[in-house]
């Protein structure tokens, strides 16, 4: 038993303690001409700092980033970016056109705390409802994302929505 688990279950005891929720929740959206990944804190209490990592390699569409002109994207093109600089991203890796994964790496986050990652991502399917250069919602469905906190299972699925939700850890408040 590690010391947080101690002190954990001693408080639960002493009944001093209430176990709040923690979820990191990821959205994708599509748009023109930028896509992006919406990462909020959609549980009750602050997140640890985490390195959250997607791969795109089980995506339904075989979804790659397109974030140069020459490469293996299609047509347009959108440079990977945070928007506005939010601060509470502390590093991302470099991506390639093509690549199919990218990991973040987050400050601590506090309830209610979103960060916008925006990129050009296009499906390798030969025919796809929206043609190669959008990507509907459904398409990422597959897709996985974890963090090096994940509990559980060691990665999350997008679902047909382009949401996926990677349990945290409990905290206690």
């Amino acid at each position: 038993m590690t010391l947080s688990h101690t002190i954990l279950a001693a408080t639960m005891l002493l009944g001093t303690a209430t176990i709040a929720s923690a979820n990191l929740t990821v959205q994708f959206v599509e748009s023109a001409p930028k896509d992006s990944f919406i990462l909020s804190n959609t549980g009750t209490c602050t997140l640890a700092a985490q390195t959250v990592s997607f791969d795109l390699a089980t995506s339904r569409a075989g979804l790659i980033f397109d974030v140069t002109g020459a490469g293996a994207g299609v047509e347009v093109f959108q440079p990977l970016d945070v928007v506005d600089q939010n601060p509470l991203v502390l590093a991302i890796s470099e991506i390639s056109d093509g690549d199919q994964t990218l990991d973040i790496g987050l400050d601590e986050m506090t309830p209610g705390a979103k960060i916008r990652v925006t990129f050009d991502m296009d499906d390798t399917l030969t025919n796809s409802s929206l043609g190669q250069i959008r990507v509907s919602r459904s398409e990422i469905e597959g897709a996985s994302a974890m963090t090096n906190l994940a509990i559980d299972t060691p990665s999350a699925q997008f679902d047909a929505e382009g949401v996926v939700v990677i349990p945290q850890p409990a905290c206690v408040s």
